[in-house]
């Protein structure tokens, strides 16, 4: 996210941002041995759930290009760099899986989901896989059946009957995670440039060559103090 100081600033970044003249780089860690050089993926992206916010690579997709490039390898997993050349919703995330690297702790596009096996590494998407997959997504979903009453229009918030653990508008769980590799997921925004500027973050933890998965819980454990 870009923050401008001043309303002048905002709209010369506007214009840079629909112009397409900022470029992006991020950086992430995927499960296995990424290949090394640069590689191309320019599969097309197309949205399978609004609801569930999904996103997959199908043939009524619209252009989609991201530019990726090995940093390191640790015997288990690899730091990857990423240019998104357009920008569609989950782009990256969305084509490690289809080049057969997901983000090692994806929690939607990963590898350790139930329905992973539903998203095939180097196969588009049809529209029955889609209806299976967001079929699928709804059944682990945390979301509260709330019957007839989620089809009334304005209905009082009194009608509705849910404990603290639920959002009174949405149904949707609201028991935080307590630890780190609950809240976040291995992609981090890096580099941010233009013809005119620009800007780079540190690295995160887990982009370090001497990063252990296994360690990892060990070391950043609870960020959310008990209740």
């Amino acid at each position: 996210m870009l923050i401008a100081k001043t309303p002048e600033r905002a709209k010369d970044i506007e214009r840079e941002m629909v112009g397409g003249k900022i470029r992006k780089e991020y950086v992430c860690r995927v499960d296995g041995e990424f290949p090394e050089g640069e590689i191309t993926c320019d599969a097309p992206i197309k949205c399978i759930s609004h609801k569930m916010s999904v996103n997959y690579v199908h043939d009524d997709g619209k252009p989609s290009v991201t530019k990726f490039e090995r940093l390191s390898f640790n015997g288990k997993t690899s730091v990857v760099r990423c240019k998104p050349l357009t920008g569609r919703t989950h782009q990256i995330r969305v084509h490690l899986r289809y080049l057969g690297y997901p983000i090692s702790n994806d929690p939607l596009y990963g590898n350790k989901t139930t329905w992973a096996p539903m998203i095939r590494p180097g196969e588009k998407m049809t529209s029955e896989d889609a209806r299976l997959l967001v079929d699928k997504l709804f059944e682990y979903s945390p979301m509260e059946d709330w019957g007839e009453l989620c089809l009334v229009p304005n209905a009082p918030k009194t009608q509705i009957e849910l404990d603290d653990s639920r959002c009174p508008e949405c149904s949707c769980s609201l028991t935080f995670a307590k630890k780190y590799e609950q809240l976040c997921i291995y992609l981090h925004a890096w580099r941010y440039a233009s013809d005119n500027w620009n800007y780079e973050t540190e690295l995160p933890f887990w982009a370090k060559e001497d990063f252990n998965e296994e360690d990892a819980p060990l070391k950043y454990q609870t960020i959310i103090p008990d209740q």
